[in-house]
């Protein structure tokens, strides 16, 4: 747990300083497996390498912005009254951003997190009174290698952006399964 731990805070280090023209984003999004646990997710993107490229195509010059993009995030999702979850991750990146009026992007990015899940197994109730007492909590961590895909646009400030993750929840005690993850977020650009 802690190498995970360690691995996942060590892919998110800040470098702040390779930002460019915007600053930095925040990353605010709802997220669910379609709309079934519903959570919220929060983040920020890290340019580790952008490059322009120009194409001509039909006498017109199309440029793009190619770049590498660290996204570190963390998360709360549950199911309400059965179980709770929390996510941190690093997902690292290539991401296309056309550079027109538009501002059109995608991406696709691969992910690394630490799954904490805890789900109610038992409760206990006095049946004359109604009341609920003595829950019981079964509490798991995993280890979660995502792989996701990325879409948007950017304004001026503010821009929106949807995902589609979908990876392995890994757990040495516990059975695997796999997960999936829709995002639809609004990414806020702090001042420099």
């Amino acid at each position: 747990m802690q190498r995970i731990l360690f691995l996942v805070l060590l892919l998110s280090s800040p470098l702040i300083f390779a930002q460019k023209e915007r600053g930095l984003p925040l990353n605010v999004s709802y997220l669910g497996h379609f709309s079934y646990q519903p959570g919220i997710k929060l983040g920020t993107d890290f340019i580790l390498n952008e490059r322009i490229k120009e194409k001509e195509r039909k006498g017109k010059t199309k440029n793009s912005a190619h770049a590498i993009v660290l996204q570190p995030q963390v998360a709360f999702f549950s199911s309400r009254g059965t179980h709770y979850s929390f996510l941190l991750n690093a997902d690292i990146g290539y991401r296309i951003s056309h550079l027109t009026p538009a501002g059109f992007y995608h991406g696709f990015n691969l992910g690394l997190g630490a799954l904490y899940q805890s789900h109610l197994t038992s409760v206990s109730t006095n049946l004359g009174s109604g009341e609920q007492t003595g829950k019981q909590y079964d509490r798991r961590l995993y280890f979660m290698p995502t792989i996701n895909y990325e879409f948007g646009q950017y304004y001026n400030r503010v821009g929106w952006f949807s995902r589609f993750s979908s990876g392995w929840k890994f757990n040495p005690n516990k059975e695997s399964s796999a997960v999936i993850f829709t995002e639809f977020g609004l990414r806020i650009y702090l001042k420099k």
